[in-house]
């Protein structure tokens, strides 16, 4: 089930008048005028720590690090 706050592009971009400077954002990152890591910093620096987590979660960027580190072992063994 997918979190109700988080987006997926086509959906941003099927919503273009209330996504405005989400939009332009993306188009300019797309065009080179803006640096993508340049861009993750700010964001993440203007983000509350909950917005973060929360974005994390929606984006299942989320997981616990024994059980990844488990997991390549064993995709690199094979």
């Amino acid at each position: 089930m997918s979190h109700p706050l988080c987006y997926t592009r086509r959906m941003i971009k099927t919503d273009m008048k209330t996504r405005e400077y989400t939009n332009l954002l993306l188009e300019r990152i797309e065009d080179g005028l803006y640096d993508k890591d340049q861009v993750i910093m700010a964001c993440v620096k203007y983000m509350s720590e909950e917005a973060v987590q929360d974005m994390m979660h929606c984006n299942e960027m989320l997981f616990d690090e024994e059980e990844f580190a488990e997991d390549l072992d064993d995709a690199l063994e094979n």
